[in-house]
């Protein structure tokens, strides 16, 4: 059978109805679409045509067109592509390089893991979720369930560096992104994927799958905190015992010792001043009658050094002159934005330091 001109003309209009807007895919696929017509058996153009799209299948075309879009994209995409594959790679190796070296105790772990995130969240994941907008499915809900992932991807990743490395803010970042990844990707998932997917095993596979690593890592990082909230627990309990054992020590030299007698009682006024900034700390953490034991989250709950301030004698000057008091130097840029776990430490470790220096 040959095709008549307005045989042609009608199976490039039908194209253009089924989705075909691109020029060069049009063409092409009426010539394939030509080609197949003619050699049909049947006599008819319409019987010949009507069994050619039976065979072809009816959703295929917007499919094409739609892959055909997302590849345009990514070719005029070169640079973006090439970043998205370098900094994953990157990001993957420093990871892996930073956990094995973390694990090992091997210098350059921290170094090595901030590397991987930086990578991962600044530019992996933005890229990813750049291409995704730019190729994804108009009218659907796929660019909300990008979106969701991409943030999902750059709270957790964020939230797991943070804790690595003690920082304020750790935990928040850490169950945001579990929250968006149960409440937000897992039902934007069942409503645009699995109520569309043919293969739904596949798709419910994926929506268990997400629930029990949300599940996983809720309970890991549980976990993780009441072991490290345990060590500052032992840690400050031991720094507590030696610090109380010296201040007696120095209590007995004070009674004994006429001559060292104000000397001694100074020291043991600026060690009490420095108890007083560790129990106004452990009053904003967990509130009034709170002890050392009960303080929960020592690893990532952060405390501002101007909480000493609102009385104004436990001020973060204060303690500094009472540290030089001693001879100890003190300076506010390393103790600033420190985990309280860390920060009750480090004032228990400056009064067994003063206490020692006067003996």
């Amino acid at each position: 059978m040959e095709l008549s001109e307005e045989q042609i003309v009608f199976i490039r209009n039908d194209l253009q109805q089924r989705g075909i807007v691109d020029p060069d895919l049009g063409d092409d696929l009426l010539d394939h679409l030509c080609c197949m017509v003619e050699v049909r058996p049947e006599t008819s153009f319409d019987d010949a045509y009507r069994e050619v799209m039976k065979a072809f299948g009816e959703h295929e075309f917007v499919s094409i067109q739609r892959e055909t879009e997302q590849l345009i994209v990514l070719t005029k995409n070169k640079t973006m592509t090439t970043t998205l594959r370098i900094s994953g790679i990157g990001a993957a190796f420093f990871l892996l390089v930073g956990s094995l070296f973390k694990v090992m105790h091997w210098p350059g772990a921290g170094a090595s893991f901030i590397l991987g995130a930086f990578l991962l969240v600044v530019l992996f994941l933005p890229i990813t979720f750049i291409m995704r907008y730019k190729t994804a499915d108009t009218g659907n809900r796929s660019m909300l369930l990008n979106i969701i992932g991409a943030a999902c991807g750059i709270f957790l990743a964020g939230g797991i560096t943070f804790k690595m490395f003690h920082w304020p803010m750790a935990n928040i970042m850490y169950y945001t992104g579990i929250a968006l990844l149960l409440f937000g990707y897992v039902p934007v998932y069942v409503i645009s994927v699995y109520k569309n997917s043919l293969n739904k095993v596949n798709a419910f596979s994926t929506v268990i799958l997400i629930i029990a690593v949300s599940g996983i890592l809720f309970l890991a990082n549980n976990a993780n905190s009441e072991r490290v909230n345990q060590e500052y627990r032992n840690s400050l309990m031991t720094e507590q015992q030696q610090a109380l054992a010296l201040q007696q020590r120095v209590q007995l030299i004070a009674n004994q010792d006429s001559v060292r007698k104000t000397q001694m009682e100074q020291v043991l006024q600026n060690v009490a001043l420095i108890r007083s900034a560790e129990e106004k700390i452990v009053l904003a953490l967990e509130g009034p009658g709170a002890t050392i034991p009960s303080v929960g989250n020592m690893g990532n709950r952060s405390v501002p050094l101007e909480i000493l301030s609102k009385d104004g004698t436990t001020s973060f000057t204060a303690v500094t002159q009472a540290a030089a008091n001693s001879g100890i130097t003190l300076k506010e840029e390393e103790w600033m934005g420190l985990p309280s776990g860390i920060l009750l430490q480090k004032l228990a470790q400056l009064r067994t330091e003063m206490l020692l220096k006067s003996i």
